[in-house]
């Protein structure tokens, strides 16, 4: 679970994975059942994933995470 919310999903990056709905619809599907889940999203492309992500898990606490260097 931890390297889902870490942006990583069978250790692969998810912004490689596909659209920001696409990868909302990911997160959101691994993420049911939890109630207030915690999303950090970082990168060029954070911005539209960021408005995915709210919009697909409305009740998650979604940030947008420095990256790290």
């Amino acid at each position: 679970m931890r390297r889902l919310l870490r942006g990583r999903l069978r250790g692969r990056p998810l912004a490689r994975s596909g659209r920001p709905e696409q990868l909302a619809a990911v997160l959101a599907r691994h993420l049911q059942g939890v109630a207030r889940p915690r999303v950090a999203v970082l990168g060029p492309a954070a911005e539209p994933l960021l408005d995915a992500v709210r919009h697909a898990l409305p009740q998650a606490d979604v940030v947008e995470a420095p990256a790290d260097d």
